[in-house]
């Protein structure tokens, strides 16, 4: 597998926003943005393609290029081989749900504000690129407890 170039994996358009999952740098994110890209209003990391390093992936940061998720905050630290069939859910008001063959792997609530947070299924604990499952607040948790693995 090569990953020398960003791969756009799946990107759509609402209220003037742009939803879009990108692989790039052994690692799978997804991005909020204005229309134009500028400003991004959240990044959520969604997964690891290769095994997690052990602290913060500084190397990866330092040549402008998207972070692995370090081994601490992986629920998978060995990474995955994909998120295939990405698609988003737009049916439940205010969340985007975002799904890889029919599982949900993210959930990401108040996507119109400027206070977004997100959950993301791989990630263990508290980050600055989405919470675990395991952090879910009272309301998300009434939601989607019943349809998350």
């Amino acid at each position: 597998m090569i990953f020398d170039r960003p791969k756009l994996l799946i990107e759509e358009i609402k209220n003037n926003r742009r939803f879009f999952v990108e692989q790039y740098n052994k690692t799978i994110y997804l991005y909020i943005s204005n229309i134009d890209f500028n400003p991004i209003y959240k990044i959520i990391w969604l997964a690891n393609l290769t095994k997690a390093p052990d602290d913060i992936d500084i190397k990866s940061m330092n040549k402008g290029k998207p972070a692995r998720m370090n081994n601490p905050y992986c629920l998978i630290p060995e990474g995955i081989k994909s998120l295939p069939n990405l698609s988003y859910d737009w049916s439940y008001n205010n969340y985007l749900i975002v799904k890889s063959n029919d599982e949900i792997i993210a959930i990401v609530k108040d996507i119109f504000s400027d206070n977004i947070v997100a959950y993301s299924k791989y990630i263990s604990g508290v980050t600055r690129y989405g919470n675990g499952f395991d952090n879910l607040d009272e309301e998300t948790k009434n939601l989607f407890i019943d349809k998350i693995n």
